[in-house]
């Protein structure tokens, strides 16, 4: 009974990740990094795909008590057209504090390194010749307040997320494109997991607002779709999460 219903629901998520990879991109940011983590020796793997078309791969890991590390991985590339790609790493860790057996509130801090690369055409006929090539290496500092509920199969979390990205190098034959600058982003996210105890589907839902020193309000619009805009906008992305505990070895499906 239980090994039919694992593998239904492991190809109904893998079936929806592929389908929103194929989804046409919007402008929006990383998905966000929030382990269950609640004692030392938990390690968790987070898979995610945003509508953005970024894959992010999340591993945080309790090497003690109270304190997290963490890691992650962010690539993002126009699969339809070829015209930009994103690469994002970020390090860092947190500290976790459970309030009781279901609720616990944590706090991280990351920085990482990023680079990006646009192409647009300046004429409908996408002539080589008018072709507009932009490229950005920045650096993100990322401070993250979050609360999270869990039972044994469903948990719900919530929490803020902060930027601070600074542009190391522009270059662009485009005349009309400045550099970013120093951009503050501003994050409110929610999100629920469910499924098996230590394997979820997880679902994210986010919106942010940012403000530039200079012209492009954020580095997604500026080298991805070389726009800029000062609304705020709507994160959503689907994954899936693992979690596990090193010290006690447990690996397996647990119902």
């Amino acid at each position: 009974m239980f090994k039919h219903e694992k593998r239904v629901a492991l190809i109904v998520l893998l079936y929806l990740m592929v389908w929103l990879t194929g989804c046409s991109p919007l402008i929006l940011p990383t998905t966000y990094q929030v382990p269950n983590i609640k004692e030392k020796g938990d390690a968790q793997v987070d898979i995610a795909v945003s509508v953005s078309q970024m894959d992010n791969l999340h591993v945080a890991y309790s090497p003690i008590k109270h304190l997290v590390l963490a890691t992650s991985v962010n690539y993002g590339i126009d699969r339809a057209q070829n015209s930009h790609n994103t690469k994002l790493s970020m390090f860092g860790g947190g500290y976790y504090h459970m309030i009781n057996n279901n609720f616990m509130f944590s706090v991280y801090g990351r920085y990482g390194f990023g680079a990006s690369t646009a192409k647009t055409y300046a004429d409908p006929d996408h002539s080589p010749d008018l072709m507009h090539v932009t490229t950005i290496k920045y650096t993100d500092l990322q401070i993250q307040p979050q609360v999270l509920w869990s039972d044994k199969r469903t948990e719900v979390y919530s929490g803020l997320r902060f930027s601070l990205i600074n542009t190391k190098k522009f270059d662009t034959n485009d005349h009309n494109r400045n550099s970013p600058g120093t951009m503050y982003i501003l994050e409110p996210f929610l999100g629920c997991r469910g499924g098996f105890s230590n394997l979820k589907a997880d679902f994210q839902m986010g919106i942010y607002g940012h403000k530039s020193t200079h012209i492009y309000s954020h580095p997604y619009e500026l080298l991805v779709y070389g726009r800029e805009s000062n609304d705020s906008m709507l994160n959503m992305s689907i994954g899936i999460a693992y979690m596990f505990n090193l010290k006690k070895k447990h690996f397996g499906i647990e119902d």
